[in-house]
C-alpha cells in the first residue's frame, strides 16, 4: 500500500506538489521515489505483455444484449411479443445461480469470461478493464471479489439450505478460471441472487407463491398465492440504503438512488398492478439486509404523493428495509418479523 502511494505520488497529477515539495524531501525518500520512478515503465511493459484483454468488449456485448432483451419486458406485459423471452430470462438466471458457464444461452449473451488470473473469486482490473496478475497491480488496479455477493447470504442456514436443495452455488472458489462479465454479474446474477434468498425466508414463514401474470412480467419479482400481493425484490448494500436520503446537493448523490426517485417510480409500479389487480393490490418492497434500526413503513398512494398509514391491511406499498441483520445473517430483522406478523394476520 505504501509503495503504491508513492507511485501515485510520481503520476503527473501530483507535478506541482513535487515541485514545491522537492527541497523538503529528505535523501532517503528522493531514492525510494527514483527507485519506484525506475521501476515504472518496467511495470508497464510487463502489463502489457501479460495481461488478459477482452474482457471489456465481451462485457459490452452483454450489456448490449441483455439490455435489448430487457427493453422487450413492455411487449409481455402488452401481450404483443409471441415470442420465448420469458423463458430466456428465467434460463439466463437459473443458469447464472448454478454457475453454468457452458451453458449455450449464456454464451450467446456473453455473459461468461475465463482468465487464469482469476483466483478463488478474485482479480485485478485495469481501468480499461484488462484482467493483469495479482503481483501487477497498480494504484489505479480495481480489486474484484467476485464472491462478494455471496458473503452475506452463505452466512444464513436457510437460505445455504435453500440454494443447496436447487443447486445453487454459494461462491467462485470451486469454479477455476470461469466468471460472469461485469455487467451480467450486477445485472442479473445479483438480482436474482436477491430474489431466490428472500423467496427462501418466506417460504421458511409458510408464505407461497404463483406464477406472474404476463400483464405483471417483472415489474416485480413474486406474487403472493391467491392474493394480490406482490413483491419486489432488493439486494441493496447499507451503503447503497444511505444514499437515497442524499439530495442532489449532496456528493455522491445519482438520481435513480434517490427517495425521490424510489416514490416516483413505486408509485407507477403499483398503478400497473392496481390497472390488473384493482386498488386493493399491494406492492411489498424487501431488502435482503441491512444493519440499521430502520423502520417498516406502510403508505397509500395518493396521486402523485405517498400517505403514511399504520397498518398493512390500509397499505398500497409496504417497504421492508432489511429481512436480515448484516452483522448477523442467521438473525431476521425486527422490521421484517413485524412485517411477517401482519402478513400472517392478513393472508
Amino acid at each position: 500500500e505504501a509503495y503504491h502511494t508513492f507511485q501515485r505520488f510520481l503520476s503527473p497529477e501530483f507535478d506541482g506538489i513535487r515541485e514545491v515539495r522537492e527541497r523538503m524531501i529528505s535523501y532517503n525518500l528522493q531514492c525510494v521515489l527514483t527507485q519506484i520512478a525506475e521501476q515504472i515503465p518496467l511495470q508497464e511493459r510487463a502489463i502489457r505483455r501479460t495481461r488478459d484483454t477482452g474482457l471489456a468488449e465481451t462485457n459490452s456485448g452483454c450489456e448490449e444484449k441483455v439490455g435489448y432483451l430487457i427493453e422487450q419486458f413492455g411487449a409481455v406485459r402488452c401481450g404483443t411479443h409471441t415470442g420465448s423471452l420469458r423463458y430466456v430470462w428465467r434460463h439466463l438466471r437459473e443458469a447464472a445461480l448454478k454457475h453454468d458457464f457452458a451453458d449455450e444461452v449464456l454464451q450467446e449473451y456473453d455473459a461468461v469470461f475465463s482468465s487464469s488470473y482469476l483466483q478463488n473469486g478474485e482479480l485485478y482490473l485495469t481501468p480499461e478493464m484488462d484482467i493483469i496478475p495479482a503481483y501487477l497491480a497498480q494504484p489505479d488496479t480495481h480489486f474484484w471479489r467476485l464472491n462478494g455477493v455471496y458473503d452475506l447470504i452463505a452466512r444464513n442456514k436457510t437460505i445455504r439450505e435453500y440454494f443447496a436443495q436447487r443447486g445453487y452455488e454459494l461462491d467462485f472458489s470451486l469454479d477455476g478460471q470461469y466468471g460472469f462479465v461485469p455487467y451480467f454479474y450486477q445485472a442479473v446474477l445479483s438480482g436474482a441472487i436477491g430474489e431466490e434468498a428472500i423467496s427462501a425466508l418466506l417460504l421458511e414463514r409458510g408464505i407461497r407463491f404463483e406464477d406472474m401474470p404476463d400483464a405483471l412480467f417483472e415489474v416485480a419479482d413474486l406474487k403472493v398465492m391467491e392474493k394480490r400481493w406482490y413483491i419486489d425484490c432488493k439486494n441493496y448494500s447499507d451503503a447503497t440504503l444511505e444514499r437515497f436520503s442524499l439530495t442532489s446537493e449532496d456528493e455522491g448523490f445519482y438520481h435513480k438512488l434517490s427517495g425521490e426517485y424510489f416514490r416516483r417510480r413505486a408509485i407507477e409500479k403499483w398503478n400497473q398492478i392496481a390497472e390488473v389487480e384493482g386498488n386493493h393490490a399491494c406492492l411489498i418492497y424487501i431488502n435482503l439486509a441491512t444493519s440499521q434500526e430502520r423502520l417498516l413503513q406502510y403508505y397509500r398512494c395518493d396521486g402523485d404523493q405517498l400517505e403514511a398509514v399504520n397498518h398493512f391491511s390500509e397499505a398500497h406499498i409496504v417497504v421492508v428495509q432489511g429481512a436480515l441483520n448484516t452483522l448477523n445473517p442467521d438473525e431476521y430483522h425486527e422490521a421484517f418479523l413485524i412485517f411477517l406478523h401482519d402478513l400472517k394476520v392478513n393472508l
